[in-house]
């Protein structure tokens, strides 16, 4: 069992997952694009060079770091998730 925390946050929105302990397992923050390290923005043109952005997060879970981009192609949606150096860890159509 997992407890989560949706807050609207000073910048964004944000949610806190903790176990019942009160350890702190993930957090996710949506953040603007332009705040894409430079190879996650050049790897996120490359997979997908007609889309358009929707939605970016900054996920953080056990010290590693994966961003989430939600992405409009020809009016489907897809989702990609890059390591900060821009390797696309996984695509996941919505």
């Amino acid at each position: 069992m997992l407890y989560e925390v949706e807050t609207d946050g000073q910048r964004a929105p944000r949610i806190v997952t903790y176990t019942p302990a009160g350890k702190l397992v993930e957090t996710e923050q949506q953040i603007p694009v332009a705040e894409l390290p430079v190879a996650v923005q050049d790897a996120v043109k490359k997979a997908s060079p007609m889309g358009t952005v929707k939605l970016v997060e900054l996920s953080k879970k056990g010290g590693g770091v994966v961003y989430e981009v939600e992405i409009s192609e020809g009016g489907r949606g897809v989702e990609y998730k890059f390591d900060p150096s821009g390797r696309l860890l996984k695509t996941e159509k919505k």
